[in-house]
């Protein structure tokens, strides 16, 4: 299958631009940016169905630009630096439209009653200790796998056994 948006024009800076009013558009509070090496993050703020200020940390993984798909053409052919700059590029900008994509569906299935702010941005709920939810429950995914107890959140003290 093809991924979305392979041959888009649109710069990496403007898809940002767009996440950020499509955030605004929706009552988002906030928004933040920041790129180390290969990995973007976005985060913002959305009240929960209780009104409880959410803070929400997505990440965007950016390709490798060393990688051989960027190095080689198709047929295994080297590529000019250049030409495998430019693709490289390409893939950054399809990247942050699929981005723009999921932020917009998202919000939009909870506008519409469809979903709630919590059932499509839970994953990326940041917790008072500053992991995501998401990384906090992958930490603790071997006990969970093995039918052993897990805290459900960081602060709590409450275990709750894993059902299989």
């Amino acid at each position: 299958m093809p991924r979305y948006a392979t041959s888009t024009e649109v710069p990496v800076e403007r898809s940002r631009a767009e996440i950020e009013r499509v955030l605004d558009k929706y009552g988002a509070r906030g928004f933040a940016y920041a790129k180390e090496g290969a990995r973007c993050m976005i985060g913002f703020r959305v009240l929960d169905t209780d009104g409880r200020v959410l803070g929400v940390r997505m990440y965007l993984p950016l390709p490798d630009p060393d990688d051989k798909i960027f190095r080689e053409t198709s047929t295994g052919r080297p590529r000019s630096a250049e030409s495998s700059r430019s693709a490289w590029e390409q893939a950054c900008r399809s990247a942050w439209r699929a981005l723009l994509l999921v932020v917009k569906a998202k919000l939009e299935a909870v506008d519409s009653g469809i979903s709630t702010i919590e059932r499509e941005f839970l994953a990326d709920v940041i917790l008072p200790d500053g992991r995501t939810i998401l990384e906090h429950i992958a930490d603790q995914r071997p006990a969970l796998e093995a039918g052993g107890s897990i805290r459900l959140l960081p602060s709590g003290d409450g275990r709750r056994k894993a059902s299989p």
